[in-house]
């Protein structure tokens, strides 16, 4: 069932009567026009004074704003009337801007009809609050837009919560595809379990009505799982789960017996998509003859493979793992596949290109809501972190870059509200977690120890000195953080709209597909919630 929405492409108010084709060209020039602001990443910052050429544009009051300010900013798309006008006039183009070309991310799902189910206690283990509203939102948008469609393939499945929900809610026949081990050993884990508890359940139920029956014999689901960790065009990924005998319930009969998966129209769906993952199921969704519905979300667009060498990284993680769902005849040029994907974006961008793209699609990445919600420890810490790394990438490119590459880990330090120092802390845990992969040579990342058989005389002697240094110079940035990081969110919302508006005008030139772009969830919970719908109109 198709949702009930004016106008398909989910444009804003100021582009509902124009076409798709307008819209696009004037999110490629908003992002022309401000592309100065999301091609600094925080070391460049650091390093050119970047907060100078801010005072210039902005105009030097631009950093005595307050907290209150800088969260309004970073929301500017949803900021009514009375709020912007407490913000700064030399901001307000900016605001406006970004207002005018953002896609609406209120949550619209009731467009599709339907009730949302409630989650027995069974699912919910082990599941975290954000997880349970997006399997809610979106197994209930599938299960009442499936019409006939009995059979879901759900790509980069992780550790199946969708799939286990979608079989017992709606008696669907789910198959999983994974290429993260770990997940892929968890969803078979978690799905015997799921099936044990409820029929645990389901016994205890009937010993209360005074039935007794059989102890319990574990029955297959109508789960099959698949780990896959190579590349797979669409005649090859449909021999992958074309084995796959799936026990099809017949109606009216409690019996079942097993048929062959090749003949069966499909839902493609895929939650949150990793980089790549989301554009190779649009692809596969377009040529897969199978596939006649598709509810797809994106996620982590910092991955995309907008560059060669970019596309070498992960290579062994299905949910970073660049498949080329399509074939090399397809994918002719590195980054053609991914981003631009629709002809209209290709052709804007043809004539005005966007620099620095893997930066913008880290902001976009960015929830908005999330630094609204921060309070005043918080918001610090965020800061302290963005000028932490700044400092950390401008030593490493002047001491190891001209020779290695340099990857370090620091998301595991703790939570956002966890105040880490720079020596007792930080530095410590880039120690610990960085790796070197040298250049010109096939990437490898691996412990600089076994690069460097004396790296910790050159870390204490030669590379914490420097650090120290650097952190020290660049202090007073610290404070134009906050207003930097505020200004870059308030383009978050266009960046992302671009990227979804590309897949969106990819999926319609195929003549055989009706597609539109849905906010599936609320935002306030799971900011990556534009999610696209498509059906095979024949």
């Amino acid at each position: 069932t198709a949702p009930r929405m004016e106008v398909r492409h989910n444009p804003p108010p100021f582009w509902s009567d124009r076409t798709p084709e307008e819209y696009a060209a004037d999110l490629v020039d908003m992002l022309c026009k401000y592309q100065w602001i999301f091609s600094i990443p925080p070391k460049e910052y650091l390093k050119h004074r970047f907060w100078e050429l801010m005072s210039d544009y902005f105009g030097a009051h631009i950093f005595t704003m307050t907290e209150d300010q800088l969260r309004m900013l970073a929301t500017a798309s949803t900021l009514n009337e009375n709020q912007i006008a407490m913000l700064p006039e030399s901001v307000l183009e900016l605001v406006i801007d970004s207002r005018r070309v953002t896609m609406p991310m209120v949550h619209a799902a009731d467009n599709f009809g339907g009730e949302h189910i409630e989650l027995d206690r069974i699912f919910i283990q082990g599941m975290k609050e954000k997880k349970q509203h997006e399997v809610i939102r979106l197994a209930s948008l599938i299960g009442n837009s499936k019409e006939s469609i009995n059979t879901v393939v759900d790509v980069g499945a992780g550790k199946g919560w969708v799939g286990q929900v979608l079989e017992y809610y709606y008696g669907m026949n789910i198959i999983n595809v994974e290429g993260n081990p770990g997940h892929n050993n968890m969803a078979v884990k978690r799905n015997r379990e799921v099936q044990v508890r409820l029929y645990n359940k389901r016994k205890k139920e009937l010993r209360e009505k005074g039935i007794q029956i059989e102890e319990f014999e574990y029955k297959e689901s109508n789960t099959c799982q698949y780990f896959v960790d190579f590349n797979v065009n669409v005649e090859a990924f449909n021999e992958v789960i074309s084995g796959c005998h799936l026990s099809i319930h017949n109606e009216g009969n409690e019996g079942k017996n097993h048929t062959e998966f090749t003949d069966k129209p499909v839902v493609l769906t895929s939650l949150h998509g990793c980089g790549d993952l989301s554009a190779s199921v649009l692809h596969l969704f377009s040529h897969w003859d199978n596939a006649k519905l598709l509810i797809n979300v994106g996620c982590c667009y910092h991955k995309l493979s907008i560059c060669e060498e970019k596309k070498a990284e992960n290579d062994r993680t299905f949910a970073d793992l660049r498949v080329n769902l399509l074939g090399a005849d397809i994918n002719q040029t590195p980054d053609s596949k991914v981003f631009p994907m629709s002809k209209v974006v290709k052709r804007l961008l043809a004539d005005k290109p966007l620099n620095q793209l893997e930066n913008a699609f880290g902001m976009a990445t960015k929830s908005t809501y999330g630094l609204e919600n921060m309070n005043s420890e918080e918001f610090d810490t965020c800061v302290r972190y963005l000028y932490y790394r700044g400092v950390v990438q401008i030593v490493f490119e002047e001491i190891l870059e001209k020779k290695y590459s340099v990857k370090f880990y620091t998301r595991r330090m703790g939570g956002r509200s966890k105040v880490e120092t720079w020596n007792d802390h930080y530095l410590p845990n880039v120690r610990k977690r960085m790796r070197l992969s040298p250049i010109g040579q096939p990437e490898e990342w691996v412990e600089p120890e076994l690069i460097f058989s004396n790296f910790n005389e050159i870390w204490q002697f030669e590379i914490v000195p420097e650090l120290n240094i650097k952190y020290r110079e660049y202090k007073l940035a610290f404070e134009s953080l906050k207003t930097f990081l505020a200004i870059e969110c308030t383009l978050t919302g266009a960046i992302e709209s671009l990227i979804i508006l590309d897949r969106w005008l990819y999926l319609e030139e195929n003549p055989d597909i009706e597609a539109y772009v849905v906010p599936i969830f609320e935002k306030i919970v799971s900011p990556r919630n534009l999610s696209l719908f498509a059906k095979k109109v024949s």
